[in-house]
């Protein structure tokens, strides 16, 4: 059996201690362990795995959806991939499941009071999600993301569209404005409402489809509270409510591993996103899971029973 781990060149280096997790996971099991890169992939001078089982570390669906035309389980799967790198429609998923969203639109003209919250669709880490207090602002942080996204080479791909990946059709935002992209820049944003509780939020670890753990993180000098950006993190447990909101997630996907993030808001958790690359490090600080064991397990058990 064969693993192959595929991750972004530039992101390979700051993740070698979470690659060696893998490696060495994968050699107590008996499992033959591998990496590409897809810039490789890219330029053809790696093909495409052709048999045992990939796990996906890229952001890409694309690539995730070419391997399951292939017959190739990849973890996670197309859909989880796009859910969890397109915030608007991974909100318009879990609105369709009934649960409540905050209001969200493409277009900053439907919000008359501000602060307001705006995110790009496809960014990940809270590093494009800016707090907004009029209009101009969001021009200027625009501006700047569009500068720094035209200096990285790292073959960063459009957001792909739901039409071509068994979504529902994205023919509205979650309260009914109309998506469309900005003609002057790859980046496609969405603008928020803010939560009551700013500077708080919920991580649910997800394994196998299965609540692994779930981290409570708070900042008190910035309303975004990620771990990666100095946030706090300490352990939650979840209300019987509370998992029943993320069960309700849960039984719409199929998940390999991932992060559902919640904001609190009027005394609720409410939806924020998927987050498909999730890391770890609270996990391994704060607790005594070892998530890329119970990762590959839970992989192992899967192909088993296919």
């Amino acid at each position: 059996m064969l693993c192959t781990l595929i991750y972004n060149r530039p992101e390979a280096e700051p993740n070698k201690t979470y690659i060696g997790f893998y490696r060495q996971v994968c050699a107590r099991r008996g499992v033959d362990f591998h990496i590409v890169f897809k810039e490789d992939i890219l330029n053809r001078k790696t093909p495409l795995p052709k048999h045992g089982f990939v796990i996906n570390r890229t952001r890409d669906a694309g690539i995730a959806l070419q391997l399951e035309k292939e017959g190739i389980p990849v973890y996670n799967n197309s859909r989880v991939t796009l859910l969890g790198n397109d915030k608007l429609a991974a909100l318009l998923h879990v609105k369709s499941l009934g649960l409540p969203v905050l209001k969200t639109s493409v277009h900053i003209e439907d919000f008359d009071r501000f602060p307001i919250v705006m995110k790009s669709r496809d960014g990940h880490g809270g590093t494009e999600v800016f707090l907004l207090q009029d209009p101009e602002d969001a021009r200027r942080y625009q501006n700047e993301v569009r500068r720094r996204r035209s200096a990285l080479l790292d073959n960063t791909c459009r957001i792909p569209s739901a039409r071509h990946s068994g979504l529902p059709a994205e023919g509205h935002a979650a309260n009914g404005a109309e998506p469309s992209l900005p003609a002057d820049t790859d980046t496609a944003w969405i603008y928020q409402e803010m939560a009551d509780t700013p500077g708080k939020d919920l991580r649910v670890y997800v394994t196998g489809n299965r609540i692994t753990a779930a981290m409570l993180r708070s900042s008190e000098t910035d309303f975004r509270s990620n771990y990666c950006l100095g946030g706090q993190a300490s352990v939650y447990k979840l209300s019987g409510t509370e998992k029943r909101i993320v069960d309700t997630i849960l039984s719409s996907l199929d998940i390999g591993h991932c992060g559902i993030d919640f904001l609190f808001h009027k005394g609720h958790l409410i939806f924020n996103e998927l987050e498909d690359v999730v890391g770890s490090r609270m996990l391994y600080r704060y607790t005594d899971i070892d998530v890329v064991s119970d990762y590959i397990d839970f992989i192992l058990r899967d192909l088993h029973h296919m």
